[in-house]
């Protein structure tokens, strides 16, 4: 653990008050706040203050590189309307040991081929703790490969995963086919995108962000950047480094591998950090007023998520049924999108700050199957209520 995060400062600036977006806190796989925390016997409002502290160090930083923090929100958090992918290699077709490295150069061609995602979490690693036949299963059938292409059965660590975020349809198939072109290991592709149970063997470890030409990585209290040593300039990227603590924090994309006891945990750090108390999201009232209820429900043009919520089978439900529908899939969901607003109003055509709306918000993914039976997905804005633990939905659009 670097000097730098391990005893960091908690009160660098003034941070009562203060407008903020966190993008996305990963105490899911990353255990460094836990740590901290228990090693020093911090309260949740030094957690609070260390992490609001952290995302100012994690803003500043990226700023004196050329990169704005707001530019990374597609990257970081999942889209409705966006893929994850993993893009499953055969590591024993490598031609070196060393096949992270000579993999990287497939997909690294592939993403400036395709010429996207420009904003993207690339993670990477081997398939991690799945029975043998459980894997070739999943590959059977949800592997998307030619017709006529047999997988092989190998042991599951033999197959590299590249996990990339925020890619579109057409990024998808640009990538796979050049990807198939350039290297007869790679073997095709599976949609992460929803929870599916592929994703509990990929504990993979992110390996950059891309952000247009910029690559970001972690970077070592000796100023190293690009550990795995990949040739990110070789294919015209710039490599800049964040320190690795406030990297593993505030810049890991993480993959919801459906751990229950991991997800309580990282929902208790988000609370935390919006709201200066730790709590388990599953203990947290949610509700809907009526004039968001009619808002969600219209199909006006312009105005509301009826469509959202009709597809969702969600448009014949109460007010209360569909909160109570909400919250079942909110209490197995991660946070993102961590917020505070400062509030305003309009006074004589004229708009001034109002404090009495300040709000603290945050939002979800979820999934409700459609009239198919299929799984889709949707994000869902929550406005909390620190002092009640209270939830209240204002948005649920995919």
């Amino acid at each position: 653990m670097n000097d730098a995060a391990s005893d960091p400062p908690l009160t660098s600036a003034p941070l009562d008050g203060e407008p903020f977006v966190i993008h996305s806190i990963n105490a899911y796989t990353n255990v460094l706040i836990e740590v901290i925390t228990e090693t020093q016997d911090l309260s949740d409002d030094d957690i609070h203050k260390l992490l609001r502290t952290m995302h100012k160090h994690v803003v500043s930083t990226l700023l004196t590189k050329g990169v704005d923090y707001n530019d990374l929100s597609t990257a970081l958090t999942p889209r409705s309307n966006k893929h994850e992918i993993a893009y499953v290699f055969d590591s024993s077709q490598s031609t070196s040991p060393y096949y992270g490295n000579e993999f990287s150069e497939v997909w690294l061609s592939a993403l400036r081929s395709a010429g996207g995602p420009t904003r993207t979490a690339i993670l990477e690693g081997d398939v991690i703790g799945l029975p043998p036949k459980f894997v070739w299963k999943i590959l059977d059938e949800q592997l998307v490969r030619p017709l006529d292409q047999e997988t092989p059965r190998l042991s599951p660590e033999q197959y590299f995963v590249v996990y990339f975020t925020n890619i579109s349809d057409s990024h998808l198939s640009k990538i796979d086919l050049a990807m198939r072109r350039l290297s007869p290991a790679y073997l095709g592709y599976i949609s992460c995108s929803g929870s599916i149970l592929f994703k509990t063997g990929l504990p993979l470890v992110q390996v950059a962000l891309r952000i247009d030409n910029k690559i970001i990585t972690t970077e070592d209290e000796d100023g190293n950047t690009n550990p795995q040593g990949y040739a990110f300039d070789k294919f015209g990227f710039n490599v800049i480094g964040v320190n690795e603590d406030l990297y593993d924090t505030l810049l890991d994309f993480k993959i919801d591998m459906g751990v229950p006891g991991w997800s309580e945990s990282d929902g208790a750090m988000a609370l935390g950090a919006l709201s200066g108390i730790m709590r388990n999201i599953a203990s947290m009232t949610l509700a809907i007023d009526d004039t968001r209820f009619e808002y969600l429900k219209s199909e006006e043009p312009g105005y509301g998520h009826g469509t959202s919520i009709r597809k969702a089978g969600l448009g014949k439900l109460s007010k209360d049924e569909l909160a109570g529908a909400i919250k079942t899939e909110l209490n197995k969901s991660l946070l993102y999108n961590l917020r505070s607003v400062t509030g305003s109003k309009t006074v004589d055509n004229e708009r001034i700050a109002a404090p009495e709306n300040n709000a603290l918000l945050f939002s979800v993914q979820v999934e409700f199957p459609d009239n198919k039976g299929l799984k889709q997905r949707y994000q869902v804005g929550v406005k909390y209520h620190k002092d009640e633990h209270r939830g209240e939905v204002t948005t649920m659009f995919g």
